[in-house]
């Protein structure tokens, strides 16, 4: 056999052998996917290191290499160009809907922040994410133009109550945000969550909210919360009852407002419930007035219609 009839062979050799090679190595790959809105779908496939190493992301229905690599040599990346876009297009979706806001603000009378349990209702719950939404300066203005040149009416219940304080919106009656000498809310004396029927007293009708409640009547609502302590340096108490913003108090059966925490079930300050802007057109309330109706704790003692929807819309009449 000649030379080059052996070189030959080995060249064959060396090519089948890294056929079988390339052939038998396994391809590995991994998925990751997020099932919450909006999807998130990402592949990461890999052949021989980088002699094929492919990364696809699929992300608000737009499909995209996030890195392409070929015999080691890269075609699409790096990273940061994928996390860009991704930075951008969240960006793109929050004015947006900041904008949807903003359109949605111009056209009202009221501003509603309900209760409600988001995020597992952690610290501060839902309303970290309202108060940081309303202060783009697009919804600032849109809340300040509502408050102060169309003579509206804002509403904060539980969460939303937490809101509205975070916001300033009480006791201020305008988005100033807090500071560490700020009314605030914080952990019930029990630290943990309470759910019970509780009494207030309507101590002050200087809100449109409360117009059609009884001066010094007593009503009783669900509380459902984690945090809902009132709290709040001595000068700032005196303030609030001197300008009547003391809107409701925890109290007895009776009406007797009480630090019992039998009746001040989350152990707040001065037993206060809720509380008003300073021309009372801003009100945030712990007790949820809205879960109420014909077959609702039917068997609970106690007035439980505030009246609070229908005298908030009978304002503008």
């Amino acid at each position: 056999m000649s030379i080059v009839a052996i070189v030959a062979l080995v060249v064959v050799l060396l090519i089948v052998a890294l056929i079988m090679i390339i052939l038998l190595t396994p391809i590995t790959y991994s998925i990751e996917w997020n099932g919450r809105t909006p999807y998130r779908v990402e592949l990461s496939v890999k052949w021989l290191w980088r002699v094929l190493s492919l990364h696809l992301a699929y992300f608000q229905g737009k499909p995209f290499f996030k890195q392409l690599y070929v015999l080691g040599m890269q075609k699409i990346g790096p990273v940061k160009e994928y996390d860009d876009w991704i930075a951008q297009r969240v960006d793109d979706e929050y004015q947006k809907a900041v904008d949807e806001f903003e359109n949605a603000i111009n056209k009202s009378q009221i501003i509603m922040f309900p209760g409600g349990f988001s995020a597992g209702d952690e610290p501060d719950g839902s309303a970290k994410f309202f108060a940081t939404a309303f202060r783009n300066a697009k919804m600032k203005e849109a809340v300040e133009r509502l408050l102060n040149e169309r003579d509206g009416l804002a509403l904060g219940i539980c969460n939303g109550f937490q809101a509205l304080i975070k916001l300033g919106l009480v006791p201020n009656g305008s988005i100033t945000g807090q500071n560490d000498q700020s009314p605030t809310l914080t952990f019930n004396t029990i630290n943990r969550h309470i759910s019970k029927m509780v009494y207030t007293k309507v101590v002050s009708n200087k809100s449109p909210w409360l117009a059609k409640a009884e001066l010094g009547g007593v009503y009783t609502n669900p509380a459902s919360h984690g945090e809902g302590r009132f709290v709040a340096p001595k000068e700032w108490l005196d303030k609030l009852f001197e300008n009547g913003q003391v809107a409701t108090q925890y109290c007895d059966l009776a009406g007797n407002v009480s630090m019992d925490e039998e009746w001040n079930v989350n152990g707040s300050y001065m037993a206060i419930e809720g509380i008003t802007s300073p021309d009372g057109r801003c009100l945030g309330k712990m007790a949820h007035s809205e879960r109420r109706g014909d077959s609702v704790a039917i068997n609970i003692y106690g007035e439980q219609d505030l009246k609070i929807f229908e005298s908030g819309v009978e304002y503008f009449k």
